[in-house]
């Protein structure tokens, strides 16, 4: 159920004085100026209840949210090792490359190919 947008919402705290013989909209009202704020109790109140309802469809159990991040911590370790295999692998094959052709430079340099 559309209730509003939460600046719309927040608009109803701020509004002109209400006229004689008119309720006021919604809250205790209080006259301040040429404005009408209302209490502070009244705008706690409204806002956790725009929150509550624009933020519903992020809601996520707790049970599901600490297995979530089990499953994350998980995949971090994972990754990390993943990452430490091949970096070993990629520095194995570039020193034993690096070390095939000094043995091969040294082989054809000195001779022991005739």
């Amino acid at each position: 159920m559309y209730r509003g947008s939460i600046n719309e919402r927040a608009a109803v705290c701020y509004q002109r004085p209400a006229q004689k013989g008119v309720p006021p909209p919604r809250g205790k009202i209080h006259e301040k100026g040429d404005l009408s704020i209302m209490d502070k109790e009244s705008i706690k109140e409204a806002v956790r209840e725009a929150f509550s309802e624009e933020l519903k469809a992020f809601y996520i159990d707790r049970e599901t949210h600490y297995k979530q991040h089990e499953w994350l911590g998980e995949m971090i370790n994972y990754c990390d090792q993943c990452k430490s295999v091949v970096w070993k692998t990629v520095v194995t094959i570039f020193v034993g490359g690096a070390i095939a052709c000094m043995i091969a430079g040294f082989i054809f340099k000195s001779g022991w190919s005739k």
